[in-house]
């Protein structure tokens, strides 16, 4: 009987993730046993590695734990440590794969020493996977890889596989207490210095437009940042923030009651956001750039150039307010994202595990 492939998946919070939770469970339910690692003190992957012997392949997402520190000269030492013990994992013929979610970490502590050591890590990898062909293109530019075929093209599948929708607008609205005629964008996720919420409240501040909201939904990662955002709203009729955990019954709730999902960030490889907002049928409205207009159909979304002064409100003041035409539009993003299924994903992702054999180099 041939032997069940076996990974493990760092870091430790894997099941806890959305996207890791479905990526998991369909791994195992195509044969792969999966592991998570990642939750010792010292050498974590490794520890793992001997209590488990031995995994054929060790999946690293998010590399920032095992990379930053405190100080910069503990996160060297930190990042030297995880280097050595990457480099073991390869000696031991261990196949080792990385999803590329972000080049460095969103708040960009020690950025320029992470980077560093991120070159190093792709050297040391036998695959990398990345959500999108722009994502290809920077981490080849950014960490020194200069075969193509070593990077692995791999998209963020639907959401619906693991958030209900079983509301419609109307009562998602009475829950919110939103009058239903009003245009309301929506900013969902963790509330992060690095999604430029500051300026979004600044746009809707400085130009408020009738009968049009905006609704920032998610945990706060720092307190003060909540803090500082909230002193900057004058109008919370407008502009609300509702900052905490979201339960998933939940999230439905506020995608529902939106009409257009608001990103503004521009440093970033990928956004969870995307691909939640096709889920449900919802038009984008984000920054031109390589990556959003690659994942977002152009006849659905809304784009506009970050750099350009006043083409945030240019953009904001097209979005059309019939329901009828953002419906149609949100059904190209749904219809698009419900053909990249899970299934693919795990199968595909099962490829690169397969085919990451030692020898592959920069």
């Amino acid at each position: 009987m041939k032997k069940k492939l076996t990974v493990v998946m760092v870091p430790s919070t894997s099941r806890r993730n959305p996207y890791l939770h479905l990526l998991i469970r369909h791994l195992e339910e195509q044969g792969t046993a999966v592991i998570e690692g990642g939750k010792s003190r010292f050498f974590p992957i490794l520890t793992q590695v001997i209590r488990n012997w031995k995994p054929g392949v060790v999946h690293l997402h998010w590399q920032h734990p095992f990379l930053i520190a405190g100080t910069r000269f503990r996160t060297v030492i930190k990042s030297l440590m995880f280097l050595g013990e990457l480099t073991i994992l390869k000696i031991l013929g261990i196949r080792l794969v990385w999803t590329v979610h972000n080049l460095t970490s969103h708040e960009g502590i020690f950025a320029a020493v992470e980077l560093f050591f991120c070159r190093r890590l792709a050297g040391i990898f036998h695959a990398l996977i990345v959500h999108s062909r722009s994502a290809r293109r920077l981490v080849m530019e950014k960490y020194g890889v200069s075969r193509g075929g070593k990077i692995h093209c791999i998209p963020h599948a639907r959401m619906t596989d693991y958030y209900p929708c079983r509301i419609s607008r109307s009562p998602a609205r009475r829950k919110l207490k939103i009058p239903p005629k009003d245009l309301v964008f929506l900013s969902f996720g963790l509330i992060r210095g690095y999604k430029n919420l500051a300026f979004l409240i600044q746009m809707f501040r400085e130009n408020p437009l009738p009968g049009v909201r905006l609704l920032i939904v998610g945990p706060p990662f720092k307190m003060d940042w909540q803090r500082d955002l909230a002193g900057q709203i004058r109008n919370p009729e407008r502009i609300r923030i509702i900052a905490g955990f979201v339960p998933e019954e939940q999230v439905q709730v506020y995608m529902q009651a939106a009409d257009v999902v608001l990103l503004a960030h521009r440093d970033s490889l990928t956004s969870a956001l995307i691909p939640l907002a096709m889920s449900f049928g919802k038009p984008v409205m984000a920054p031109a750039t390589a990556m959003m207009q690659e994942l977002l159909p152009g006849e659905a979304n809304f784009f506009y150039q970050p750099e350009v002064a006043g083409d945030f409100l240019r953009v904001l003041q097209e979005i059309p307010r019939d329901s009828k035409e953002r419906r149609a539009r949100g059904e190209i993003n749904r219809k698009r994202i419900m053909g990249i299924r899970w299934q693919d994903t795990a199968r595909l992702t099962r490829q690169v595990y397969r085919g990451a054999r030692e020898g592959e180099s920069r």
